[in-house]
């Protein structure tokens, strides 16, 4: 996920900024994604990655989250990358 998170970064520091989509939905459609229990994940352009599918995309919803996601004026990020204001939180 290191080489993944890099990639994001250099990517948002160039000219290719806001280039990869993320919306409230993109963790959600990984989890989806990630509840077939892949084994095999091969990326039109990059690698292809044998093992833990499920989790490779869980950890890739997490580096999305982190280098695209919303970030919180106030509040908290939630595990689906939307931000809960103090506001909002339920007790």
């Amino acid at each position: 996920m290191d080489r993944c998170r890099d990639a994001l970064l250099q990517a948002e520091a160039g000219p290719f900024a806001n280039y990869v989509p993320y919306t409230h939905h993109t963790g959600r459609v990984l989890e989806s994604l990630a509840e077939y229990g892949p084994k095999t994940l091969a990326a039109m352009h990059g690698s292809t990655y044998y093992g833990d599918g499920a989790q490779a995309l869980r950890d890739l919803a997490t580096v999305m989250r982190d280098v695209l996601g919303p970030k919180a004026q106030e509040g908290e990020i939630t595990p689906i990358g939307t931000v809960e204001s103090a506001d909002s939180a339920q007790p």
